[in-house]
């Protein structure tokens, strides 16, 4: 009570009041005791303790009922563990004995809504199991079906740790409050997308079964330690269909049982869809058959890639050669007619320094011995002084116009002579106008 009360977050005091004894000298907590401890707290939003005591009614009203409205020693042992699962699969296990050994109906007290849920996912969802739901029963649609109708195996329990055996048990022991009972994991093998082989061992499908009320100490203390060491299946390729030698073994497990309902000829019923199970051998084909077209087909694509950027590359460089070609013939009229006027240029420069170096000469003898002379020295100078003005201009467009275009070394050499003979020209003019001042 004390584990119960920490998991509840409540007193121990107030929560071992709540315990009723039974005719046998059970002790129980009723339904009604709990829903009121539960709409107590919801009024005061404790939500702790009432998610606590909303699960402690799940697991001994749903999962684990036994006395009518009321949760029970077992059923609050299997709350403080955490988790039902062991508990839920224990359980089916011994009511699925019980009504087996007492060869009588009754319910299956386990959790049947999941016992369904797990049936269900295993039934055809459609074809003649459904389309005849009306016209048969229950039992009769389910003796008509063959292992091939059966969903066997879903994709949804892949990676899944799947446990073999426990210590020194050949498969694994199940204990719970009511009794305990072993579950053998080789018959469930092809549900887990594994092959089933041939016929199992006998040490790995033996049973026992500890019921509830029967004492043994030392069975239960074995398991205990057995759940200390378990041992899981190793991972292996998944082939989800069973084989000849054990399907031969189930044939002769159930005739040897015998079924109790009478079986529908399956030709009475409508024809069912084809269900066709294949080889590991055939499966492993076929994928690298796709693998092999996958393969073509992404060559296919890259060769379409490959094609489409070739064209395109090809456009662009027509468009390019085009644009190439355009823009070098503008830029070589352009150097033309610059060579034009700078051949010009240089013809101009050419006459007149040989003009000026005659007149210069003259100028210079003349103005010793005649002063008359001294006009047209005068007006020389002028001439000089405005071809000193005009040329470096010419020259300054000419290098401007150079700057945007490579111009042949010969350009360039007579633009550097012109640049030398002017300033040849300003240096001797500078002499001359000083040798006049003196």
């Amino acid at each position: 009570m004390d584990d119960l009360a920490k998991a509840l977050d409540l007193g121990v005091e107030e929560v071992t009041s709540w315990l009723v004894k039974t005719k046998d000298n059970g002790m129980v907590i009723p339904r009604k005791v709990l829903e009121a401890k539960a709409s107590d707290l919801l009024a005061k939003k404790e939500w702790g303790s009432f998610n606590a005591i909303l699960a402690l009614l799940v697991y001994g009203l749903v999962l684990f009922p036994k006395v009518n409205d009321s949760i029970d020693m077992p059923a609050i042992g299997v709350f403080l563990v955490g988790s039902p699962v062991h508990a839920l699969l224990a359980d089916f296990h011994l009511s699925l004995c019980s009504r087996h050994e007492k060869r009588r109906g009754g319910t299956i007290v386990c959790c049947t809504p999941l016992m369904q849920l797990w049936l269900y996912s295993h039934l055809p969802k459609k074809g003649f199991f459904v389309e005849n739901q009306d016209q048969f029963s229950w039992p009769n649609r389910m003796v008509a079906l063959t292992e091939k109708d059966i969903a066997w195996y879903s994709r949804e329990y892949d990676g899944t740790k799947i446990i073999l055996r426990c210590g020194g048990f050949p498969n694994v022991p199940l204990i719970v409050p009511r009794g305990c009972i072993n579950y053998n994991p080789v018959l469930s093998l092809r549900q887990l997308g594994y092959s089933m082989e041939g016929k199992p061992e006998d040490r790995h499908v033996e049973e026992f079964i500890l019921k509830e009320g029967e004492r043994d100490a030392a069975l239960v203390n074995r398991i205990k330690k057995a759940w200390g060491q378990v041992y899981e299946k190793e991972k292996e390729k998944k082939n989800c269909i069973a084989k000849p030698p054990y399907t031969q073994w189930v044939k002769e497990r159930v005739a040897m049982f015998r079924l109790r309902y009478p079986v529908v000829a399956r030709e009475e019923l409508s024809s069912p869809p084809p269900v066709t199970t294949i080889t590991i051998e055939e499966a492993t084909e076929l994928k690298n058959k796709v693998v092999e077209l996958e393969g073509k087909n992404e060559e296919m694509e890259n060769k379409y890639l490959q094609v489409a950027e070739k064209t395109k590359l090809e456009h662009l460089q027509n468009n390019v050669q085009s644009l190439l070609s355009e823009h070098v013939e503008a830029h070589v009229s352009h150097i033309t007619s610059l060579k034009g006027e700078i051949d010009n240029l240089k013809l101009e420069l050419d006459y007149r320094g040989r003009v000026l170096k005659h007149v210069w000469a003259d100028a210079t003898e003349l103005s010793k011995s005649n002063a008359k002379l001294s006009k047209d020295f005068v007006e020389l100078t002028a001439f000089s002084k405005a071809a000193l003005d005009d040329i470096p201009d010419k020259l300054e467009d000419a290098e401007v116009d150079m700057m945007w275009h490579k111009p042949p070394k010969g350009i360039q050499a007579l633009i550097e002579y012109c640049r030398v003979l002017l300033n040849t020209y300003k240096k001797a003019r500078e002499t001359a106008g000083q040798q006049t001042a003196i």
